[in-house]
């Protein structure tokens, strides 16, 4: 049986695709094993407040930077909690809240794989007589269903004695396509790199290879 002698000049070459390829094709993969399926974004609202005051894109892409917003009539959003308090028994109102809410909210959000501006609790980005609002720019880092929560940070006052809270306004359910172009232009100068790296390296062994023929060779 005939022997196939395979050089280092190519294996050098498969490698490098190797190396370049492998995390993308992976990652496909694995979502296609998975079978999730994209969908727009859904909204939960966890206090009384209409869906209608969260918004964002109808679709969103691995490592593309989009904005979320919230709205919010915040005097009107304490009156109905601190009404929904008011009928509950001690302890077993919306999210543990009890006694009263004082004005002053600040918000928050927040995401595992999500890379976001400017990150914590903060005061309002415009607030008028019956509007506040806040607005986050996040930036998705994983593809396939991820989620973000809207956190509000309240004061809260009970028998005289005051208290911070941190309660969920929302969860925001979505599906992050992939983004091979994105990927591509965030990654390239790893692949950069490690061509030149491999490309070093194959242009030593030819030159060390040569050089062992030529000393092999009878004078």
């Amino acid at each position: 049986m005939p022997k196939i002698k395979i050089s280092f000049e190519m294996i050098l070459p498969a490698l490098l695709i190797l190396l370049l390829l492998i995390p993308y094709t992976l990652n496909r993969i694995g979502h296609s094993l998975y079978g999730v399926k994209q969908f727009p974004p859904i909204i939960m609202m966890k206090l009384p407040v209409d869906h209608s005051a969260v918004n964002l894109p109808p679709a969103v892409k691995e490592l593309q930077s989009f904005n979320v917003a919230l709205e919010l009539d915040t005097k009107e959003l304490i009156k109905r909690t601190n009404d929904i308090i008011g009928k509950s028994t001690h302890g077993t109102g919306l999210q543990g809240l009890t006694g009263q809410i004082l004005p002053g909210i600040l918000a928050e959000i927040a995401g595992a794989h999500f890379q976001i501006d400017n990150p914590g609790p903060h005061v309002e980005l415009f607030s008028s007589n019956r509007q506040t609002m806040w607005t986050w720019n996040v930036i998705p880092k994983k593809t396939g269903r991820q989620s973000l929560k809207l956190l509000l940070h309240l004061e809260t006052i009970d028998g005289g004695q005051q208290a911070k809270k941190v309660v969920e306004l929302a969860e925001i359910q979505m599906y992050v396509e992939n983004n091979p172009e994105e990927w591509l232009k965030q990654n390239a100068w790893w692949m950069i790199l490690i061509s030149t790296a491999l490309g070093y390296l194959l242009v030593k062994y030819r030159f060390f290879s040569k050089k062992h023929k030529q000393l092999e060779e009878p004078k």
